[in-house]
């Protein structure tokens, strides 16, 4: 799979803070992807612990934006190059601004 990111993919090499930012922007327009374990570049070097890795944005996005947008989330850990990363579907939220 060839990563590059566009209006609606972002991607992360690790967990960072800018990645709440990112969902809030997802939920308010047409929905994204967030994939966690690719480089800017596109490059995957994957993640050590994919489920430590969805449950630690799972609490992000739940302790941090309001209103929850927590039912619109959704994770899964997909292996590409023998190295998985999870991606972040975003869909887009009904209490947008």
């Amino acid at each position: 799979m060839l990563f590059r990111e566009s209006e609606t993919i972002e991607l992360k090499e690790a967990i960072v803070d800018e990645i709440k930012k990112e969902s809030i922007a997802f939920a308010n327009c047409d929905g994204g992807k967030l994939y966690i374990g690719v480089q800017d570049d596109g490059t995957v070097v994957g993640v050590d612990d994919p489920d430590g890795v969805s449950l630690q944005i799972s609490n992000m996005v739940r302790d941090a934006i309001k209103p929850d947008v927590t039912m619109f989330v959704h994770y899964k850990t997909i292996e590409e190059n023998g190295k998985e990363i999870v991606a972040v579907d975003i869909q887009r939220g009904t209490d947008r601004p």
